[in-house]
């Protein structure tokens, strides 16, 4: 089966900058938190990778929930920022 991807849009990778810095996260910091390589989330964040797996995307946004107490974020909220690859 193959993995479901995403296009990264630029409301997507604006709202990551955002809440990344909002944390006080450094992308490379953010990149390895998440489970990948300390370019990874730097080649999200400039337009370079065009398309995010889900489990990919679900697992930035536990590093950014995690950081802070207050916040609950569905899946289906952070479905609304990406487009699915048809």
């Amino acid at each position: 089966m193959a993995i479901e991807k995403f296009d990264i849009t630029d409301r997507l990778r604006k709202d990551i900058i955002t809440s990344r810095k909002d944390k006080s996260i450094s992308s490379y910091e953010l990149s390895e938190l998440s489970g990948h390589s300390k370019y990874w989330l730097q080649n999200i964040e400039s337009g370079k990778t065009k398309k995010i797996s889900k489990n990919d995307l679900i697992s930035i946004y536990k590093v950014l929930i995690d950081s802070t107490d207050d916040i609950e974020v569905s899946e289906d909220q952070i479905e609304a920022g990406v487009e699915k690859d048809k």
